[in-house]
């Protein structure tokens, strides 16, 4: 998994309008569960990107700022996506890009994984907290991957260039 944060050169008025948004930003709800980490009865629960989303767009946007949220996959056999965050009255932006390795390579480990990094990356950007319960599914192609990695680089290591991935700066 590999994980980059980055700005515009200066950003000082999305900062502001961030700070500002943040007081009057719900916490997302735990509106999903996660039966691999649910234990003695206990079910495992978490905030689903559609939850962080309805918390933070309504907010974000009273305040002037946009998301975007590219995502992508490699012939490597990582996904991910880029979450930025755009001041829309002087274009300052930041972003969040997150890859990580698939487990299987089909559609549905490729849509697990970009729904996790745009979660996460949201929630990283924002500094805002929602349980992570279910990062057992992005998680399985980081481990069998270390499993297999040898004392040599394998050559296979995660994308480092997001810019060009994302069509970004």
């Amino acid at each position: 998994m590999t994980l980059l944060m980055t700005t515009s050169e200066e950003w000082g008025s999305l900062r502001k309008a961030i700070f500002r948004a943040k007081d009057e930003m719900p916490k997302p709800a735990k509106d999903g569960t996660n039966q691999a980490f649910s234990r003695g009865g206990n079910v495992s629960t978490y905030a689903t990107l559609d939850a962080v989303l309805a918390a933070v767009v309504p907010v974000l946007r009273k305040h002037g700022v946009d998301i975007y949220q590219p995502c992508g996959s490699t012939a490597e056999g990582y996904a991910g996506a880029e979450s930025r965050l755009v001041h829309v009255e002087t274009g300052e932006w930041a972003a969040c890009s997150l890859m990580i390795a698939l487990s299987k390579g089909g559609p549905h480990d490729t849509v697990s994984c970009t729904t996790y990094a745009r979660r996460v990356g949201l929630l990283g950007l924002l500094a805002i907290t929602a349980d992570d319960d279910d990062g057992n599914g992005a998680q399985a192609g980081d481990e069998k991957r270390s499993k297999r990695r040898t004392s040599k680089p394998s050559g296979n290591s995660p994308p480092t260039d997001f810019g060009a991935m994302f069509g970004g700066e």
